[in-house]
């Protein structure tokens, strides 16, 4: 921090702001520089550097401390005690503390050698409009500052307050404020720079407007609904609506083939429903027996819409067949006869071969073998016949054979030789 010191010295008598050092922390013991002997402004109490009162009158800029605002007309002896309350909570002089005037208000100091009891103890105020050496000549008991003014409590003197006699005193002096409040444009005139007024306690969400107002925004957001409407017969609408009651719309339609709509189109309670159109007024057809579909009529958009049907007449020409056994036209033979339902005939013809023979009983052809009987020496079995060789004969695969010798003395005609037991010759 920088202590600085009123100097009457200053701008050739009128005074001004001196710094006693350059120091800039606190916990260096900053030396008055201006005594004729270097000493120390600071008490060290415990660990806290403290200044001394005796320099405390001077106003020490960088130890000022804001108390709070000034919102309406105020008497200063109402602030002395509030002030000195609240430094002996935060272990420090009341002096340097300081107002801002949220706005044109009065302040009154006490009349000339009266003073206030508030809270069991006396106070008396003076106040000095501008900054300069303090000093109770003319004091004046009221001023009226503007917004963005500020002062400051300068000097504590006086007694205890016990009485009024040992009044606290408590001397206030108004800062000069180089800034007014900055002015508000109009219509009609364009505003001046200045401080900004402050704002009250609740206007937080408000802005500063350029005629020097706080005021609220205005809500200018647009919000939207949307919505569905009809339009013409094959169309319907979607439309958005803004706050401000503007609209805008997209319309669907059901497009067409020729004249004619294959879909249909409605809106009802922000639905839209697309159908397909009923483009044919064709039933059902249902056919049986040799009763047929002859023909299908179609639209544009391949629905049927009409069915044409036809009954077959069909002649009979199928042939059945029949099938017997009938006489043949040669004797012994006989026919298996096909006979078609138109009366014509097909035959087929059994005739009897060697040794075969042929009957018939209605449509029962019988086949049978010719009968044979055997001769003396020969057997039959089946329709084979067998020759049993005797004393003097064989059989081979080219016939009998004689192996008997011949006799050959048996030459007598008409005679009968023997030459084996069953082999007999005759003699020619």
């Amino acid at each position: 921090m920088i202590i600085k010191k009123w100097d009457t010295t200053l701008n050739s008598g009128a005074g001004g702001w001196l710094a006693q050092s350059a120091k800039t922390n606190a916990v260096d013991l900053v030396v008055d520089v201006t005594a004729a002997t270097p000493v120390s402004i600071f008490d060290v109490v415990g660990s806290t550097p403290k200044i001394k009162t005796t320099y405390l009158p001077n106003s020490v800029f960088d130890s000022l401390y804001f108390y709070s605002s000034i919102s309406a007309n105020t008497a200063l002896n109402t602030l002395t005690p509030l002030a000195i309350a609240n430094a002996e909570t935060l272990n420090r002089n009341a002096k340097g503390y300081y107002w801002i005037v949220n706005g044109t208000y009065t302040l009154t100091a006490s009349a000339t050698g009266s003073a206030s009891l508030i809270g069991g103890k006396y106070y008396k105020s003076f106040w000095y409009p501008a900054e300069g050496p303090l000093s109770p000549v003319n004091p004046n008991t009221a001023s009226v500052l503007e917004a963005g003014d500020w002062f400051i409590l300068e000097r504590i003197a006086g007694g205890d307050g016990s009485t009024e006699a040992n009044a606290i005193v408590a001397y206030y002096a108004s800062v000069n404020n180089t800034y007014e409040l900055m002015g508000g444009a109009s219509s009609g005139a364009a505003g001046t720079p200045g401080l900004v007024p402050s704002a009250s306690a609740g206007d937080q969400a408000k802005f500063l407007r350029a005629d020097a107002t706080w005021a609220t925004p205005v809500d200018t957001n647009t919000t939207y609904s949307i919505s569905t409407l009809n339009g013409d017969a094959n169309s319907t609408k979607i439309r958005l609506t803004d706050s401000a009651a503007g609209t805008d719309d997209v319309t669907i339609a059901v497009g067409a083939v020729g004249s004619t709509h294959g879909l249909t189109i409605a809106q009802a309670s922000d639905v839209i429903t697309i159908k397909h159109a009923d483009t044919s007024s064709q039933a059902t057809v249902t056919n049986s027996g040799r009763t047929y579909i002859q023909s299908i009529t179609l639209d544009e958009y391949g629905h049927i819409t009409a069915i044409a049907s036809g009954t077959e007449t069909v002649v009979n020409t199928n042939t059945t067949y029949s099938i017997s056994a009938v006489n043949g036209v040669e004797a012994g033979s006989f026919n298996v006869r096909l006979t078609g339902s138109d009366t014509t005939t097909d035959d087929v013809t059994f005739a009897s071969g060697d040794n075969v023979t042929l009957s018939r009983v209605n449509d029962t052809i019988t086949v049978s073998a010719t009968a044979y009987t055997a001769g003396n020496g020969i057997s039959l079995s089946s329709y084979q016949f067998s020759v049993a060789a005797g004393v003097g004969l064989t059989q081979e695969a080219s016939g009998l054979k004689m192996t008997q010798p011949f006799i050959a003395s048996a030459s007598t005609p008409g005679a009968t030789y023997q030459v084996a037991n069953n082999l007999w010759f005759d003699i020619a």
